[in-house]
């Protein structure tokens, strides 16, 4: 194989490569929280015993192999109790100590004690002419262990997966280059495998997926992701007026414009495949699951549409202004409004279980998580409801102005307003912290992973870590002001006072094979 060792103990030709190898993998070595210090200074060196004691290997000196037995463990004490021994030629003898072997690198394992043992024995050459003590930290050697033995050769596969598995794919491409022993590990799918799941990626895979592919894939598509630099945008045509709101998947993205339509288009081809007519105002908001879509209008009701025929199911009146802000849970489906109120429908027969009052003026966005409902009020207030007691339990306070938006996880609460800012909520304090950037209102916040996803009035889509800091900031693309942006791991889909909603496809150029496995 080009660019390989001839043999498995042999090193790639290039020096140069071969220690920045061996660098990199030094510098992962001190990050690795299983194993003692120890133990790392015996990977820098060259190999270590999988229960910490250290052995000679790369960079070792040639005239540390003597006549003299020199013992390498953890337990430095004992060692500097024990006079060296006089040189001889005769076998050391082995000293009876407790046999257990134990390793908190190992212990995560599911080998028994022999098996480790029985590796030991075959790989390290184990055999009482070389070994010369064991003690509770190990086995100790003496120090004419072959030149250039790795670890790829002496772990088990899952502790050198684990080792590999922290380096970026750069570092494993040049990794790979060391060894043939290297390369079979580096370009093996359990390794892929393992290191696509540890980064929480979630994937539909079948029987013979390259899972190296598929993770180059979705690496490249973390990087690119809310960078304009790699993006392709696109544009939906065909509504005739404003597009207040939109939501997608990975099949369809729906839209619900002023002029009174939902149009459901193709996800991938952007086309546009149903047009949706029932209300008879503006279509404001709208949320859909597996089973229905809800949408929400300025003619004061909202239509529950069938997601497999697309047809209407029922169409409720509980409000008695425009309805603002609809969302679902498994039992019920949630309702805001400018009459300053909240609506709880039970999903089963569409009656209505609470209408909650408390804001002192509309209620322009809500968000159901768990067992509490979050609205965002005209009054500047985020209040906290109990869906149990339909009581309301607690009050945030810090927005000088007119709470537009809002939305939650399981510890932070996101809320956008008219006093230009966004505010980043600890639930449990109530305390929050001031996200500063956009110049007009506040128009929407969308979390997708660890980032927020705010869109404004001032035209403009920022990108925040959920720590706070500014990534980016998409700027114009729309015509007019910013009403909505939602984001998944490949797009964001925005939508504006414009007719024409705007989408960011950040998986341009990347396979599109994966693409359609990659769901998370």
């Amino acid at each position: 194989m080009p660019g390989v060792a001839s043999s498995s103990s042999s090193t790639f030709s290039s020096t140069s490569r071969f220690k920045n190898a061996r660098q990199r993998l030094s510098r992962l070595m001190s990050r690795l929280p299983s194993f003692s210090s120890d133990a790392r200074d015996g990977f820098r060196n060259g190999f270590v015993n999988i229960n910490g004691s250290v052995a000679s290997g790369w960079g070792a000196s040639s005239s540390s192999s003597s006549s003299t037995p020199v013992v390498k463990k953890r337990d430095r004490e004992e060692t500097a109790t024990t006079p060296p021994a006089a040189p001889t030629t005769k076998t050391p003898k082995r000293v009876s100590t407790s046999p257990s072997i134990t390793s908190s690198a190992l212990s995560r394992f599911s080998w028994s004690e022999s098996e480790h043992r029985r590796t030991l024995s075959s790989k390290l050459f184990y055999s009482p002419q070389r070994v010369i003590g064991e003690t509770e930290s190990g086995i100790a050697f003496i120090d004419d262990v072959p030149q250039g033995t790795d670890f790829v050769s002496i772990l088990p596969t899952e502790i050198s997966f684990s080792i590999f598995a922290l380096l970026d794919p750069l570092d494993l491409d040049n990794c790979a280059l060391v060894s043939r022993d290297w390369n079979r590990a580096i370009n093996s799918d359990p390794l892929w495998r393992q290191m696509f799941y540890q980064n929480r990626w979630k994937a539909v895979t079948e029987p013979h997926t390259c899972w190296k592919s598929l993770y180059r894939t979705r690496h490249l598509l973390a990087q690119q992701w809310g960078t304009t630099k790699h993006a392709q945008t696109h544009t939906l045509v065909g509504h005739q007026d404003s597009v207040y709101c939109c939501q997608f998947d990975n099949d369809k993205i729906v839209t619900g414009s002023r002029d009174k339509t939902i149009r459901v288009w193709n996800a991938t081809t952007y086309v546009c495949e149903r047009v949706l007519a029932g209300h008879e105002a503006s279509v404001l908001c709208l949320q859909f699951d597996e089973k229905i879509m809800v949408s929400g209008s300025s003619d004061y009701s909202i239509i529950i549409w069938d997601m497999v025929s697309m047809q209407p199911i029922r169409r409720v009146i509980t409000h008695t202004s425009r309805v603002l802000s609809v969302c679902l849970s498994p039992e019920y489906i949630f309702s805001c409004s400018k009459d300053g109120t909240i609506c709880v429908t039970k999903r089963s027969d569409f009656t209505l279980k609470y209408r909650l009052s408390g804001h002192n003026g509309p209620v322009n966005n809500i968000q159901v998580f768990g067992d509490y409902i979050y609205s965002a009020g005209g009054d500047a207030l985020i209040k906290k409801w109990s869906l149990a007691t339909g009581l309301c339990v607690r009050d945030y306070r810090g927005h000088t102005r007119g709470a537009a938006c809002i939305e939650a996880n399981d510890k932070l609460i996101v809320s956008g307003s008219s006093d230009n800012t966004i505010r980043v909520w600890d639930k449990d304090s109530g305390t929050s912290k001031v996200l500063e950037g956009h110049s007009k209102l506040v128009r929407s916040i969308n979390l997708y992973d660890d980032y927020i996803i705010s869109s404004s009035y001032d035209l403009s889509i920022k990108i925040w870590t959920i720590e706070g800091r500014l990534l980016t900031s998409l700027t114009g693309y729309h015509s007019g002001s910013l009403i909505t942006a939602k984001a998944d791991r490949q797009k964001i889909v925005s939508t504006s006072l414009g007719c024409s909603p705007v989408i960011f496809d950040f998986g341009a150029g990347l396979k599109e094979e994966h693409l359609a496995q990659i769901t998370g």
